[in-house]
């Protein structure tokens, strides 16, 4: 059927609905028949099974024995054929046949029923009283034409069928031409258009109705694909004469490409060995900056300690102030060599889980000298059960630092607030840090944030800074993934909003769990700023300090003995060893950038000796501390400083514990 033409199954439609109409008029005629038959055979046999309902009945009800030979009187009626009495149950009670009859068995099914009808067999069931008590057939005596009626019935309905099916059969044909030729056109027609690519063919359109609009939308289209034929060749032609322009043009371009690309190349290579010099220029100054400043803050520490101690009011305030110049001078260097770091994309962030309360506490114990120079009152709002908080703390305590002290100094007698809570969606954190200080108008506003900007000129001639505070906490909070708002009234206050994620997710570095029981890193508890006592007891050597700047070599010495611990000191990592072979000290205190021997080798070195890993060491160092660093120094430092960070307190604090633990577990290993 699949490879007949579209006419042949049209025909063939026409015929099979033809013939089912047929042979459903022949079904129709033969139930009729039957219907007919059958009324006449109950006609003829009604008073023969009226009599026999009289007789049968009563015996049916007392189920007597005289059943048996109840319809042999039927040979004498020359109507019936046969006879059979069966029980409710189906079981045969009695049976009369004339010579030759075929045996007369009831059916379970209504279609048996029917044929037993069509063989002039007729069903009574014998009831009393609504109970059924037996079933009587009757088959009544049939002519020869009654006989052979279905046989006439059926060959005649045959012959019938097949010429009416021819007739379907040739009429389907004609009349399928009206709706099959249109159609057959058109398949035509694309087949051709297909072959050939001549989009100029029409279909006659002769059809109507849907068949006829179809014709008319398939011409329709064929113009449209005709006219954007034309248009395609033109537009192939203007493209085949621009493509020649522009090989020209290539050509001459390929020559200007090469060019580019050599200046690019050169251009590239500049700019990245322009960035090793920044690189290496912004290590070198981290070092060579920092370390001189840290000498002379520590010198200045002692000398403002000893004039104190002394009463010397006088030189004890220029004391004073070169202390509080060196101070700024490094966190100013700090802030630049920061945005640099920014600016260049070399900036890391280490993430790690903290207290945030007990950060909170570190920072109001750092900041609270500044917030009194101006008899300012910093007022802390942080719940104890605030939880952990994972981020890069360092910048997280510079964020709030910068903050407080941009408060401080537009603040005056007046009070600082830094309140922490957290997000009502439990996934960030909300740090503000409020003043009552001058305010600022919106133009102000729109001016902060931006490295070497402030306010305006007056707010920055009256009251100082470089504007770079701002700037870098804003970047440190995007690089974790939060951010910093303002709101602000002129001559009312100023608060500024961080809002930080509990969880940082380090995407553009690596995040590093290192055990805070193994390192630490800038982390200060809040100390009290006053002179500590030696540790009771003392070995050979408590401290061995390892530096080769000799100025910060002797002010940290100096700082240590004063405390009372014993100093042993090496200008790089060999001599240490040297001195290590000799005696073990309680601690170490160690800078990393050395000649012969620099700190890293030094601890590699230390690693071969248990002995010696049991010897906590402190990283005491004016490079900047990255991700590389802190990976090395992970579980083999006790904790790691920058110069110029700690004050002089917070290294001795870090100092006598150590000492402390190490000389108390010298003792349990001799007891």
């Amino acid at each position: 059927m699949k490879g007949l033409p579209f006419r042949w199954k049209l025909t063939l439609l026409i015929a099979l609905i033809s013939g089912v109409t047929l042979a459903l008029a022949f079904v129709g005629l033969y139930v009729n028949d039957l219907y007919q038959f059958r009324s006449d055979i109950e006609r003829r046999l009604e008073t023969t099974r009226s009599e026999l309902q009289q007789r049968i009945t009563p015996l049916l009800e007392q189920n007597s024995p005289e059943l048996k030979g109840s319809l042999q009187f039927l040979a004498n009626d020359s109507l019936t054929e046969g006879a059979a009495l069966y029980s409710s149950d189906k079981h045969l009670l009695d049976e009369y046949r004339r010579f030759g009859s075929a045996p007369i068995s009831p059916s379970s099914t209504q279609i048996g029923e029917l044929l037993n009808s069509n063989n002039g067999i007729i069903l009574t069931t014998l009831r009393k009283n609504g109970h059924e008590l037996g079933y009587l057939y009757l088959k009544a005596e049939l002519t020869e034409n009654e006989r052979t009626r279905f046989s006439n019935l059926l060959r005649g309905a045959g012959i019938i069928f097949v010429i009416s099916s021819l007739i379907a059969l040739i009429a389907g044909y004609r009349l399928q031409g009206t709706i099959s030729e249109p159609i057959t056109q058109l398949v035509d027609a694309a087949r051709y258009i297909s072959e050939e690519r001549d989009y100029s063919v029409r279909v006659p359109q002769h059809a109507t109705g849907e068949i006829g609009e179809l014709i008319a939308s398939f011409n329709f289209m064929l113009g449209t694909i005709e006219q954007r034929t034309s248009e395609m060749a033109l537009a192939r032609e203007n493209l085949h004469v621009s493509n020649l322009q522009l090989e020209d043009a290539n050509r001459t371009l390929e020559v200007r490409v090469e060019e580019r690309t050599r200046d690019y190349r050169e251009a590239v290579k500049a700019a990245d060995e322009a960035n090793k010099a920044k690189s290496g220029f912004l290590a070198k100054m981290s070092h060579e900056l920092r370390t001189p400043l840290n000498a002379i803050i520590g010198y200045s520490e002692i000398l403002l300690e000893d004039a104190t101690d002394e009463g010397n009011k006088a030189v004890a305030s220029d004391l004073d102030k070169i202390l509080s110049a060196a101070r700024y001078l490094l966190g100013l260097i700090n802030d630049v060599l920061d945005i640099s770091k920014i600016e260049a994309g070399k900036m890391e962030l280490y993430i790690e889980t903290f207290d945030i309360q007990k950060l909170i506490q570190e920072v109001a114990s750092t900041v609270q000298p500044l917030v009194g120079k101006k008899n300012n009152t910093l007022y802390l709002d942080c719940p104890a059960e605030i939880g952990d908080m994972q981020a890069d703390s360092t910048k997280i305590r510079q964020m709030l630092f910068n903050l407080l002290s941009n408060a401080s100094k537009f603040t005056e007698k007046g009070g600082i607030t830094l309140s922490v809570a957290r997000d009502p969606d439990g996934l960030h954190v909300i740090m503000k840090v409020s003043d009552t200080g001058i305010g600022m108008t919106p133009e102000q506003i729109g001016k902060l944030f931006k490295a070497f900007s402030q306010a305006d000129a007056s707010t920055a001639s009256k009251f100082g800074g470089t504007g770079l505070g701002l700037a870098i906490s804003l970047q440190f909070a995007r690089m974790m993934g939060g951010n910093i708002t303002v709101e602000s009234t002129p001559g009312v206050g100023t608060t500024f909003i961080v809002r930080m994620p509990l969880q940082v997710q380090d995407i553009t570095h690596r995040l590093v769990e290192v055990d805070p029981a193994k390192i630490s890193i800038g982390t200060r508890p809040p100390i009290a700023l006053s002179k500590l006592a030696p540790p009771p007891d003392h070995s050979p050597c408590d401290v061995l300090l390892v530096e080769d700047d000799p100025p910060t070599r002797d002010m940290m010495a100096r700082i240590l003995e004063r405390e009372g611990w014993k100093v042993r000191t090496a200008n790089n990592g060999q001599h240490a060893i040297d001195v290590l072979e000799q005696v073990i000290p309680a601690t170490v205190i160690l800078d990393l950038k050395m000649p012969i021997m620099n700190g890293f080798q030094f601890i590699d070195h230390v690693q071969t000796k248990a002995e010696w890993r049991q010897v906590p060491i402190f990283v005491f160092t004016s490079m900047d501390i990255t991700q590389d660093i802190r990976e090395r120094l992970a579980g083999r430092t006790a904790g790691i400083f920058q110069k110029g960070d700690h004050s002089r307190d917070d290294i001795i604090h870090h100092v006598q514990e150590a000492v402390q633990a190490h000389l108390t577990a010298q003792k349990n290993k001799q007891t």
